[in-house]
C-alpha cells in the first residue's frame, strides 16, 4: 500500500458566522476564505473545519499548518481536479428563482 499526499489548500477562516461555507478565493494570496460558526482559535473551530470540509469533499482532510491561526493549510486527499470541482459546486448560487406561468 502506497501512501500518497493530498492537495494542500491555503485558507483563511472567518469565525462566528451563521453557517459554514466557502466564500471566495483571494487572487493575491491564493487563500480560500471560509466562514466558520465556531469561535476563533478554539479546538471547536479546527474540528468544525475538518468535519465540514470532509463532508464537502467526501474524503479525509486534516489541518497541517496554522492550528492556532486564522491562516491555515488544509490537506485534502483528492485529486486537484476533484477539489476544484467540489469548490466550484460549493460556490454555485443556490437561490431558487420563481417562474411565472
Amino acid at each position: 500500500m502506497s501512501s500518497s499526499r493530498g492537495i494542500l489548500l491555503r485558507i483563511c477562516v472567518h469565525p462566528e458566522k451563521k453557517k459554514f461555507g466557502f466564500l471566495r478565493r483571494d487572487d493575491w494570496s491564493g487563500e480560500w476564505h471560509i466562514h466558520l460558526v465556531s469561535k476563533p482559535h478554539h479546538n471547536e473551530a479546527n474540528e468544525e473545519l475538518e468535519r465540514e470540509t470532509a463532508r464537502l469533499f467526501q474524503c479525509d482532510t486534516r489541518i497541517v499548518k496554522g492550528e492556532k491561526s486564522h491562516h491555515k493549510v488544509l490537506e485534502i486527499f483528492l485529486s486537484e481536479e476533484e477539489v476544484q470541482r467540489k469548490i466550484r459546486q460549493a460556490l454555485a448560487p443556490t437561490t431558487k428563482q420563481n417562474k411565472s406561468p
